[in-house]
């Protein structure tokens, strides 16, 4: 669907969160939901902009983050709700909701359907962490579907991803399989990246 789906992922920022940010979900290079040092924006479809402005991350701190993207809602401000563990930021002024039953660009089955991140920091890319990444494809769920009210990660083997559902849970620590999708979809992810290695993963996850 290119109108209804949950996004979630689990995020570390930084110790310095100065001139950083990061792009969890990317469809096409058009649509982002990025982590920023002052909050978070979901840019859907590019250039409408919902952004929190009632939420500012600590450094070094494990959050659970959950879109729940919904066009065909009558109200614009439940088109798009943005969940911080398990918290629904209602801060969002300033945001331009998506016009009612707009279409987005996840679902076009295009090559950067699946490109996550598109980018992580400016000043020093490697200073982010992200575990636990999923697409429910048509799908509406709830925070507390996915995690346990914080950032603690729930077995979501039983949810419905949808089609172009996935999930990333980097659980082996062998960039062999840093883009396994463990929703039983097969959706895959590439490396096109200067390629991961094994050291590259982090013991310290939630």
């Amino acid at each position: 669907s290119k109108r209804t789906m949950t996004l979630s992922a689990l995020i570390k920022t930084p110790a310095d969160l100065t001139d950083t940010a990061i792009s969890v979900f990317n469809a096409n290079e058009i649509d982002f939901v990025v982590f920023y040092p002052d909050g978070i924006e979901v840019k859907i479809p590019y250039p409408d902009v919902v952004k929190t402005t009632g939420f500012t991350p600590a450094t070094s701190t494990w959050y659970h983050v959950l879109i729940q993207i919904d066009t065909p809602q009558a109200t614009a401000t439940n088109r798009v709700k943005i969940f911080v563990d398990a918290v629904d930021v209602t801060d969002t002024a300033g945001s331009v909701y998506p016009a009612q039953n707009s279409d987005t660009h996840w679902g076009d089955d295009a090559e950067f359907e699946y490109q996550v991140p598109l980018y992580v920091g400016e000043s020093n890319p490697n200073v982010w962490l992200v575990d636990e990444i999923a697409k429910f494809d048509g799908q509406i769920y709830a925070a507390s579907d996915v995690a346990d009210g914080s950032h603690k990660p729930k077995d979501i083997s039983g949810l419905t991803f949808g089609a172009q559902g996935y999930w990333l849970r980097f659980e082996t620590g062998l960039a062999a399989t840093i883009g396994v999708d463990s929703s039983g979809n097969g959706n895959d992810f590439t490396d096109v990246s200067s390629g991961f290695v094994d050291g590259d993963f982090s013991a310290t996850v939630p």
